[in-house]
């Protein structure tokens, strides 16, 4: 008869998920396996990491009375400092989805160069907000614009005219003829801002064309049906994936280890992280077998979502 192997490292993963979350100040989430993982993940996707970034400027009018704010943001973009205080006070809801953000992949930014009357870890809250692309090196300034316009299809069109390579991954044609892309020849319906706001808030995804005729889907890689980012969708749908590979390696290596028909019993191995490197730990004080970074929860200090 067989040893039986117990693993279940999916699981393990959502509890290092869990781990990470409360230490990191946020709610214990809840829900299931794969919506603890994706809420990790929207957090980390959603941060700004701390590294400093070179800053671009589109031509746009900044109103006096955020000129000191904007000034102060851009610095710290350049130094590499907290971004944390100047965003959106919802980042501090690990679930939230940011559905400008999920859609379009841009960021907003207040102002304010005071502290938050009610929470002083942030800026004060300002009218004009600064709209801006953000990678590992560079941070775009889009513009200033006002609450509510997160689904201003002008701002394409901006990224596009200054910086279309940021975008042109998610372009489905090529007007001028290069046949990089598909050929799609033209939209029968063009969706109005308003369009796709409407259709936003029931999480459907549309095209947009820009004055030159180039078709984008969502550079933000879009939403999901439940209103999630696709992007994060897809990280649980990888580590669900890695996870499988990982547990099928483990049980090839533990089963052909010289001693493990000689124990009886079942044999109950755990993801476990130490000093930077993940292990598979069995329970019968075999062995740990190092996964280096495989399958590793880190800690949510910004880290990309491609991490």
């Amino acid at each position: 008869m067989s040893r039986k192997i117990q693993i279940d490292f999916y699981s393990d993963f959502a509890s290092a998920c869990i781990e990470a979350l409360v230490t990191a100040g946020f709610e214990k989430p809840i829900g299931d396996t794969r919506q603890i993982i994706m809420t990790y993940y929207n957090v980390i996707h959603r941060m700004v990491p701390r590294v400093p970034r070179r800053v671009h400027k589109a031509s746009y009018v900044v109103a006096p009375e955020v000129v000191a704010g904007e000034k102060a943001l851009l610095k710290a973009v350049e130094a590499g400092g907290d971004l944390r205080p100047y965003m959106s006070r919802s980042i501090e809801r690990a679930p939230f989805n940011d559905d400008m953000l999920n859609d379009f992949g841009i960021h907003h930014f207040h102002l304010g160069t005071e502290p938050h009357p009610k929470d002083p870890e942030f800026k004060k809250r300002s009218g004009p907000l600064l709209f801006a692309m953000v990678n590992d090196h560079d941070f775009y300034c889009i513009g200033c614009f006002e609450h509510g316009d997160w689904s201003e299809k002008r701002l394409l069109d901006i990224i596009h005219e200054n910086w279309p390579d940021l975008i042109s991954s998610s372009a489905i044609n090529d007007p001028s003829g290069g046949n990089r892309k598909p050929s799609v020849l033209e939209m029968k319906l063009e969706f109005t801002t308003a369009d796709i706001k409407y259709l936003r808030k029931a999480n459907v995804n549309v095209l947009t064309k820009r004055p030159d005729g180039t078709i984008h889907v969502g550079p933000g890689g879009g939403l999901t049906c439940a209103g999630a980012s696709t992007k994060v969708s897809i990280k649980a749908a990888e580590i669900k994936s890695a996870c499988n590979q990982v547990e099928r390696e483990v049980r090839s290596v533990l089963a052909n280890r010289p001693d493990f028909t000689k124990r009886n019993g079942t044999l109950t191995v755990r993801l476990e992280q130490h000093d930077g490197d993940t292990f598979a730990v069995p329970d019968d004080g075999s062995p740990a077998i190092n996964l280096h970074s495989r399958l590793r929860v880190f800690p949510l200090g910004g880290r990309p979502l491609s991490a």
